[in-house]
């Protein structure tokens, strides 16, 4: 793994981010995935439970939203599934993308990612009833996992203008 812009056969601290983030979507969609058949997972205290509570707390919170609103609408697991699967596919081919573009726009997606990581923490902070939803310890730890996403793509945009400013100081010696 590499901090920075430009690496392509190197996972950079912003894609692995973006890993992060689909993983939790995919965990969270194991629980999704066995509901239909088994409906006393419903009672909670299972590990597929758990794995759900911890998916969803770690996504971020317009993503749980989304789906809040998409399973209220729907009253359906399956809907939610696929809707789990979909977003975290189309968010990893999106930011793939637009991670691996030239550099300009690398960055300028970076800083937008980070913006939104950070404001999505901020959204954490306010007492609102989607932040209530899961036991305290999942909610910790889906923070955490924020914290650390938002980090590495900071680590990432400081690199990056690392490696401008000496590219800049060879051109002017």
């Amino acid at each position: 793994m590499k901090f920075g812009l430009g690496f392509r056969k190197r996972l950079t601290g912003a894609e692995l981010a973006v890993r992060i983030i689909q993983g939790a979507a995919i965990l969270a969609s194991l629980f999704t995935a066995v509901l239909p058949g088994y409906l006393g997972l419903m009672k909670g205290g299972n590990i597929l439970s758990a794995a759900f509570e911890l998916g969803v707390s770690a996504l971020p919170r317009v993503w749980a939203l989304a789906l809040s609103w998409a399973y209220r609408l729907t009253s359906s697991e399956i809907v939610l599934h696929f809707a789990l699967l979909v977003l975290a596919l189309a968010f990893g081919l999106a930011m793939g993308a637009l991670l691996k573009a030239k550099p300009k726009t690398a960055l300028v997606t970076r800083a937008v990612f980070a913006a939104l990581l950070a404001g999505d923490i901020v959204v954490r902070i306010i007492p609102l009833k989607v932040n209530s939803v899961f036991p305290r310890a999942f909610s910790v730890i889906g923070a955490a996992v924020c914290v650390c996403c938002l980090v590495l793509t900071l680590l990432d945009i400081i690199a990056s203008r690392r490696g401008a400013q000496s590219g800049s100081e060879d051109s002017a010696a």
